[in-house]
């Protein structure tokens, strides 16, 4: 299994809360139906409250209508911003 670390960004595209289990540092980019898990009242909360950044990206979240509904320190970047994060050299990216 993969060595979870503090500078790997975790790209989750489906919803599935079982991996937060194992996810405890670095950053969440949510996409596609993983969006709907920065609703208000989600699972990814307890990760926030835990310092760790939570990203989700724009054209996915106005897709399915829930922009508005978004936990407010949930991070709403977009594709050019997305492709900066995962480029970033000093980060491992995880695709989950």
């Amino acid at each position: 299994m993969y060595r979870l670390s503090s500078n790997t960004v975790y790209l989750l595209k489906k919803k599935v809360p079982e991996i937060f289990l194992e996810i405890t540092s670095g950053a969440i980019v949510l996409m596609m139906d993983a969006s709907y898990l920065a609703l208000e009242g989600g699972k990814i909360q307890e990760k926030i409250d835990k310092g760790m950044d939570v990203y989700v990206l724009e054209d996915d979240v106005i897709r399915r209508g829930i922009l508005n509904m978004l936990i407010h320190k949930v991070k709403v970047i977009n594709y050019e911003e997305f492709v900066d994060l995962v480029l970033d050299l000093k980060t491992k990216t995880l695709n989950l």
